[in-house]
């Protein structure tokens, strides 16, 4: 029904045979503007910054996020792997629903202390609880489950890189599971 023509330096007598055919098609044609007309077009106050919705292949999951402070306002919440990419997005993200602790876990002392100073200085009513464990020793798990006794946990401490972890299978079951 319409074709675009997308190479702007396309030459005349090309552009001349396209039109004709068009015309003999009955094909609407249209031509889609250089990179320096869309930039200065005002083109450029339209880009907008990629979100992670961009690269995943499906529609964004909908929450309810009455049920999500439900499960979480007042409660106590750790997080493993908290000083992580993903973990500390959740802590970020769960502090908004006011837990009455959030109990921090991580082996890695720097990134945990990051996400810790983070948190503590927002001012909210949640005692944010920085404890430096091992998902992979029992004996770490028992000592903080017995000090802050969780009503959730959210898991994140994990390895995420597929193939490097089918080459040492042993090490992601005892981090991930």
């Amino acid at each position: 029904q319409e074709v675009l023509i997308a190479n702007p330096g396309l030459a005349a007598s090309s552009m001349e045979q396209i039109v004709e055919k068009c015309a003999d098609l009955k094909l609407a044609l249209k031509l889609v503007p250089s990179l320096d007309e869309r930039l200065n077009s005002g083109a450029l106050a339209q880009l907008r910054a990629i979100k992670v919705e961009d690269l995943l292949n499906r529609e964004p999951v909908c929450l309810d996020m009455a049920l999500v402070r439900s499960e979480i306002e007042g409660k106590c919440v750790m997080i493993t792997g908290a000083g992580g990419s993903i973990g500390s997005e959740i802590a970020r993200q769960i502090i908004r629903f006011d837990p009455s602790e959030l109990v921090l876990v991580d082996n890695a002392e720097t990134p945990l202390y990051r996400i810790d100073l983070e948190l503590s200085g927002l001012n909210g009513p949640t005692m944010v609880r920085p404890c430096i464990g091992d998902v992979r020793s029992s004996r770490s798990l028992e000592r903080i489950f017995k000090r802050f006794r969780p009503d959730v946990v959210y898991h994140a401490a994990a390895y995420k890189h597929v193939p490097m972890m089918e080459l040492a299978p042993l090490d992601a079951i005892n981090t991930n599971i």
